[in-house]
């Protein structure tokens, strides 16, 4: 049997070796623990950086991308989500400044019965609610086949000078946007002025005016493409938007509508001023009424001559020239003329 001190020797030195196993292990641990917290901190820091730069205004705020690990897969996938929420934000105000200009387009066009004040004050909305470059109205010239600016609005309107469009496809000034939407009766969308074929020919004036995008918006009437309404942006890639091209077309079809409602209002009000001037230079009476109201429409200044009675006073009794018809021939004759009236 072992003597008791050394007994108590031995286990004295196997429980120093187990503290000391222990002490290391300890430190170990804690200096993992330290390393690593060093580690998860620093990301922690400055995605709550990039978050306060964000909500102090600076929305171009992003996480910086130093390492190839986990965390900075991380800072990538949180960058990403930054870059959606960003482009559905300024999509979103993209949408909101076009019906903004469709809404103040159509009070223009309910308010204004000038064509050329409506023509200016639709590319003025269109660049003041749109935000756009550069916007303008052209028709085509029948006989040139050229089409001609009658209305712009826009900081770019420099663009304009010297620019030569066409409508017909056999001239390099007829295969860009404008010409190719006339000739299709369709919108022609320019993704990129700098870099598509078909906007070749006008490729120096964009670059010189910082003009990047386009779409040219048909006028159409009576089933006849008559103009364009064109609109520029500085982005490329402006006018891709699905939805920003239905309101688009919406702006171009009321302008279309309203233009084409003028042109019948001028044509009704020419077509008054030739009858007037046939009516008051001949010399048969007659007169228009409407038999199912009782109603006296017009009546020929020669009626007062032939008459002797005042046109006023037909306006206000449509039956007072009966008082001229013998009274043994009064009721025949209202009857004769008021078969005729029906009959046509």
């Amino acid at each position: 049997m072992m003597p008791t001190d050394v007994v108590l020797a031995q286990a004295k030195e196997k429980t120093k070796r187990a503290i000391a196993v222990v002490g290391v292990t300890l430190l170990l641990v804690f200096g993992f623990a330290a390393a690593l917290m060093r580690r998860i901190h620093r990301p922690i820091e400055q995605i709550a950086e990039t978050s306060r730069a964000i909500a102090e205004g600076d929305l171009e705020a992003r996480m910086p991308v130093t390492e190839q690990d986990e965390f900075a897969t991380a800072a990538q996938q949180f960058n990403a989500m930054l870059d959606i929420r960003d482009h559905s934000t300024a999509r979103i105000t993209k949408l909101n400044r076009m019906y903004a200009a469709l809404s103040r387009t159509n009070h223009a066009i309910t308010h204004v019965s000038d064509r050329q004040r409506l023509l200016d004050e639709v590319c003025r909305i269109a660049v003041d609610s749109g935000q756009l470059a550069l916007a303008w109205i052209g028709f085509v010239d029948a006989r040139t086949r050229l089409i001609m600016p009658e209305a712009h609005a826009g900081a770019a309107a420099a663009y304009l000078q010297g620019l030569v469009i066409s409508s017909d496809p056999d001239k390099s000034t007829g295969k860009g946007p404008t010409g190719r939407a006339i000739r299709d009766g369709a919108p022609v969308v320019c993704d990129d002025l700098l870099s598509e074929p078909m906007t070749s020919f006008w490729r120096r004036a964009a670059q010189a005016t910082g003009l990047r995008a386009s779409a040219a918006m048909p006028l159409i009437i009576e089933g006849e493409t008559i103009g364009a309404l064109n609109l520029y942006a500085y982005e490329p890639d402006y006018f891709g938007d699905p939805e920003m091209m239905e309101l688009l077309e919406e702006i171009a079809e009321d302008l279309s509508f309203a233009l084409d409602n003028q042109k019948r209002d001028a044509a009704h009000r020419e077509s008054e001023v030739r009858f007037r001037q046939l009516a008051e230079n001949i010399r048969e009476v007659f007169w228009l009424s409407d038999p199912t109201r009782g109603e006296m429409l017009y009546v020929s200044p020669s009626y007062e001559h032939a008459w002797g009675r005042s046109a006023e006073e037909l306006y206000a009794s449509p039956r007072a020239w009966l008082d001229s018809v013998h009274p043994d021939d009064r009721e025949r004759v209202s009857e004769a003329a008021m078969n005729k009236q029906v009959e046509g």
